[in-house]
This record gives structure tokens, sequence and C-alpha cells, in this order.
């Protein structure tokens, strides 16, 4: 609770500076080409930065890059504001945002899932490109026989665990509700069994 209460605070008392700064937030424009690129393609799937030079034209869309911003486990990472985040819904986004970014070599991007690793730059990037996998991955739907479950990119732990327990089941997984399914899985997380056990119980399909 004091984590996220501090994340609540801090970055509201930079909003009352960013205007006069916001200019030396300005994307690069192979940057901004990436965000044209991917607003083109998925009109409601990109927000700017709210407080960038170019946020008034995504407003509405505010308040779902302020909830990417604002996930971390270290609110540091919330000063590393992107310029644009997007929230794919599909494999076929996703790759497309790839392929994009393949494009302009000189655009720094970051993968987003539950943003809980606490080092900088990991899981954010500051005036570059965030692909954030939650909300519109985060899904999770056991199988008909129960035998596996289907998880999506931007999936915590909790969300997991949450449905899976009416069934009277589990999973090798995070040891908190808050650690994201995507890292652990690839990285192995920082428990001492964890990295043993999840990637082996990895179904491919």
């Amino acid at each position: 609770m004091a984590r996220l209460f501090a994340a609540a605070v801090v970055v509201p008392f930079l909003a009352l500076f960013a205007s006069p700064v916001s200019a030396a937030w300005k994307p690069s424009s192979d940057t901004k080409a990436v965000c044209d690129a991917l607003i083109q393609q998925f009109p409601d799937k990109l927000a700017w930065d709210p407080l960038g030079p170019y946020g008034v034209s995504t407003l509405a869309r505010a308040p779902a890059y302020n909830a990417a911003n604002l996930d971390y486990w270290n609110a540091a990472n919330s000063l590393n504001r992107a310029a644009c985040a997007f929230f794919p819904s599909t494999t076929d986004e996703v790759a497309f945002a790839v392929q994009t970014l393949n494009r302009y070599e000189s655009v720094r991007f970051a993968l987003k899932a539950g943003g809980h690793n606490p080092n900088k730059g990991f899981s954010s990037v500051g005036g570059g490109v965030l692909i954030a996998f939650r909300p519109n991955l985060q899904t999770a739907t056991p199988s008909r026989d129960g035998s596996a479950i289907e998880i999506g990119a931007g999936c915590k732990w909790e969300d997991v665990y949450g449905v899976l327990q009416p069934l009277g089941k589990t999973v090798a997984g995070g040891r908190l509700g808050d650690v994201g399914t995507t890292g652990l899985i690839l990285g192995g997380g920082l428990s001492y069994l964890s990295a043993q056990h999840v990637s082996d119980t990895l179904v491919k399909r």
C-alpha cells in the first residue's frame, strides 16, 4: 500500500511542473513516425503522453496511458515516461508494432506486462514507445478439461490464481500475485524454486 501511495503522490507532483518543460520531451522524428503508424492502423489503441506535445490528440485515452504509467512495482519507473503507449489485444497487433519498430532502428521501446521488475528501463522507456499488454491481453481461460490454462501476456499471477482457485487447481507461478506472468516465465523470477519449474510447465499449442 505504501508503495502505491508513493506513486500516486509523486506523479501528480511532477505534473505540476511538466508544462514548462514539455518541449524537452518532444519525441524524435522516428519515434513520432512509429507512434503515427500505430495510431493510423489502430486508432483506439494508442495514447500519446498526456503531458507531452501531442497528448491533446489522444486525451480521451489519457486514463489508459496514466494507468500503464503508474502500475509499476518500483514507482521510480513512472518517471520514465514513454512518448506514446500502445495497447494491443492480439498477437497480430503486437507483430505489426514490432515490424514497424524494425523499420526505425533508432527508436527505443519497451514491453510491459506486469511491471514488477524494479530496474528502470526494464519495462519502461523514456521518450520511446511502450507496448503495454495490460489491460487488453489480461486474459486467463482454463481449458475444457482443466489440464491447462491459456493466459494473455498482460496477466499477473493474481489473475491466474483467481481463475483457478474456484476450480480447486493451481499452477507453478509467482510467490506474489502482483508479479507478471510474462516476466516470470521468460526471465525466471527471483524465487529460489520458481525458475526451476515455471517455464517447464509451459505448453505450446
